[in-house]
Formats: structure tokens, C-alpha cells, sequence
């Protein structure tokens, strides 16, 4: 299987692990192009499984550098993505993370223009919250009640979840099968995917400001 990496914010704060600066996001999405790769997402890929020199694009939590930033990168080259978006937090700002790193997030009008330009919309949840702290009832409304919400805002299904805080156990997994999710991604450090993995359990590479796609992409 190709590889499936994913992005969080992109911006030029150094202090922040999970950011990949704007002019490091371009170079590496340009040089992937000269190797005659092609980013998709991830129901995208799943659409032929049998495409050769494809990597699946995925950005978590929904950030608006998304929208003003690796977009248009990304639309330039005919490359598509995944945007998980925290459901519950549209047009506000991440309050999960520490107050001096709370980025600004996806508005709806955003995300239409978004899926206007052919990317996939997922859910990350509606708050963000550490599934495995929360009960089954909570389980339930972060998980189908996050794709509830984005489906009536969008009006196109959601097929694709990412764990939040990649926590994940079989009462989760369970929740997010029965909710009519196809695919949800965890994040790891040795990704052995292939045809035979299970859906739901999909892994990705973690592109954080010290990784680069040179690594993983051969």
C-alpha cells in the first residue's frame, strides 16, 4: 500500500512540533510532483487501489492555514487530501491545545470551497476530547455525532475518521464501524500497511517540522 502521511498545521511558529513551515510544505509537494508522484486522499485511493506512484495527504483538526496556505500548493499541482475537521469547534480556534498554540480554524464556507476543489472531508471527532476517557455514551456523540453534524452541513457522507490523540481500543473501533465510517487512520512511527490491513486501523507517517517525505516516499 502507499504510504499515508499527515499534516497538522502549516505555518512558520517554530516552537510548535506539529507545524510544517509554508515554504518547506511547497518544496517537498514540488518535489514529489518532479518524482511523478501524485498526492490523493484517502477515499481518493481507495477508489483504485491499483494506482502505482501515489501517496495519500492528510491534514488533522482543520486548520485555516490549510484554506490560505497548502491549498492552493496543493491545488496547483492537482494533488488532493483528507481534512479531518473537529466538528464542534468550526470557525473557532483549537481549545484542546495549550492557549499559545491555538490556531484558527476551518469555517463552513471554507470547508465548501474545500470540497468545491475535490478534497475529502473526515471527522476528527466534535470536540477533540481523549476517547479514552469518555464512556460509551460519550463515545457515540463524538463519533456518529460528529459525522451526523458535518453530513447536514455538507450534505455529501463522511467516510473517513481519525482518532483523536490516536487513542484507539475495540470499544472505539467498534463505535466508529457501527457509525458507518469505511476507513480511520492511527499515526505511527513504523507503518507496515498493505492491502490486507484492516481498514480501520489504517497507520500514517506523522510529518511533523522534523521529518521530511524524502524520508518515506522512494
Amino acid at each position: 500500500m502507499t504510504e499515508i502521511l499527515t499534516y497538522h498545521n502549516i505555518s512558520n511558529d517554530n516552537l510548535d512540533i506539529c507545524a510544517t513551515t509554508p515554504s518547506l510544505f511547497q518544496s517537498e509537494m514540488e518535489w514529489l510532483a518532479e518524482q511523478g508522484y501524485r498526492g490523493v486522499s484517502l477515499a481518493e485511493f481507495y477508489k483504485d487501489i491499483k494506482q502505482r506512484k501515489v501517496f495519500v495527504l492528510t491534514f488533522d483538526d482543520g486548520y485555516k492555514d490549510f484554506f490560505d496556505i497548502a491549498m492552493p500548493i496543493l491545488d496547483k499541482l492537482n494533488f488532493k487530501a483528507t481534512i479531518f475537521i473537529v466538528s464542534k469547534l468550526i470557525g473557532d480556534i483549537s481549545r484542546w491545545r495549550t492557549k499559545r498554540m491555538q490556531p484558527d480554524l476551518l469555517d463552513w464556507d471554507e470547508i465548501h470551497n474545500i470540497i468545491n476543489a475535490e478534497h475529502e472531508i473526515g471527522s476528527h471527532g466534535l470536540y477533540h476530547r481523549d476517547f479514552l476517557r469518555l464512556s460509551k455514551e460519550e463515545l457515540e456523540r463524538e463519533i456518529a455525532g460528529s459525522k451526523k453534524l458535518i453530513e447536514e452541513n455538507i450534505k455529501i457522507p463522511v467516510v473517513s475518521f481519525s482518532y483523536p490523540w490516536n487513542r484507539c481500543n475495540d470499544q472505539i473501533l467498534g463505535i466508529v464501524k457501527k457509525s458507518g465510517y469505511k476507513y480511520a487512520i492511527i499515526t505511527g512511527k513504523e507503518c507496515k500497511n498493505n492491502f490486507k490491513t484492516d481498514c480501520f486501523q489504517l497507520c500514517r507517517r506523522p510529518m511533523i517540522n522534523k521529518n521530511s517525505v524524502k524520508d518515506f516516499i522512494k
